[in-house]
């Protein structure tokens, strides 16, 4: 039927906004790793401005639907030559390399880099104190 078309559309949708936001959540917590670094520069650079309008100083200067829009040419991308191009198909980018980062990030606390307090330094530095709590 067609509300029953409509509903799986809409549930395609939520997969979509949930998909997008894990894969931000990681993009955002993975911010500064040198080889997360490396893939968004090599394999991913139309997410590059997506995480750093999210991390920028202050309140972020977008939300998670204006920083889905500005993947858009991402999206595009990954989906090329695809015959479907819908939410689903776009969940799927999306969970492709949020398994990559969570990869990643296993690596990293298992081997210890994540404690590292050069790195956790840094980190702290590329906020701004006021943001930090109390000192």
């Amino acid at each position: 039927s067609a509300s029953g078309s409509a509903l799986r559309g809409e549930e395609a949708m939520q997969v979509e906004r949930d998909s997008w936001r894990r894969l931000v959540g990681y993009l955002i917590a993975l911010r500064g790793d040198p080889e997360v670094d490396a893939l968004l520069k090599s394999r991913h650079a139309e997410l590059i401005p997506v995480v750093e309008s999210m991390c920028a100083p202050g309140k972020p200067s977008t939300t998670l639907d204006l920083a889905r829009e500005t993947a858009r040419g991402w999206f595009a991308r990954g989906l090329k030559g695809s015959n479907r191009h819908g939410a689903a198909e776009r969940a799927g980018l999306c969970a492709q390399l949020r398994k990559t980062l969570e990869a990643r990030s296993q690596t990293l606390l298992s081997t210890g880099i994540g404690n590292d307090p050069s790195r956790l330094a840094r980190l702290l530095e590329a906020g701004r104190a006021e943001e930090e709590g109390p000192t």
